[in-house]
């Protein structure tokens, strides 16, 4: 929990200055840091179906089909979907979603993130299938702090602040 505030303190502090223009203005790649605020967003709504046993395709509102395929495809997706929506909607997302992350994780044990993937959607496809399956701690931390890090990144490196990694 701590190092998820810390991180997500980084990334509300990097944005809280910017104007809607620099917000909304694309880079080079043609994604604005709006994209990759809603971008956030969806992967934190798949952390929560995962969490809540609700298939994460259909918590990210996408096909089962784009989600059983490649990451770029459904990062593409995400992007198709939320890029002409309006700043404040995703804005007002963006903090929705990650109070409901912290809301979820408090109500969590310390048994609860030891459990595998697999406890919560025991339907899905196994990535792993090992005998001793990673905690889902992993899955949380991935589209959590370690997913605000890599987005600071190339929100930094959207503002000429540093590079992306």
């Amino acid at each position: 929990m701590k190092l998820i505030a810390q991180r997500r303190s980084e990334l509300e502090a990097l944005i809280a200055p910017l104007s809607e223009a620099q917000l909304t203005t694309p880079g080079p790649d043609g994604w604005a840091i709006k994209d990759h605020l809603a971008h956030i967003v969806a992967w934190e709504q798949s952390l929560l179906g995962l969490l809540n046993s609700v298939p994460r395709h259909q918590a990210m509102g996408i096909s089962e089909e784009v989600y059983h395929s490649d990451v770029d495809v459904i990062n593409r997706t995400i992007y198709e979907r939320n890029t002409d929506r309006p700043l404040t909607d995703v804005l007002a997302d963006f903090r929705q979603s990650h109070e409901a992350v912290l809301e979820r994780l408090a109500r969590m044990t310390d048994d609860d993130l030891r459990r595998p993937y697999a406890y919560y959607l025991p339907d899905e496809p196994d990535d792993n299938p090992s005998p001793n399956p990673p905690p889902v701690l992993g899955w949380i931390r991935g589209n959590t702090d370690e997913h605000y890090e890599e987005h600071i990144h190339w929100i930094q490196s959207l503002l000429g602040q540093g590079r992306a990694d």
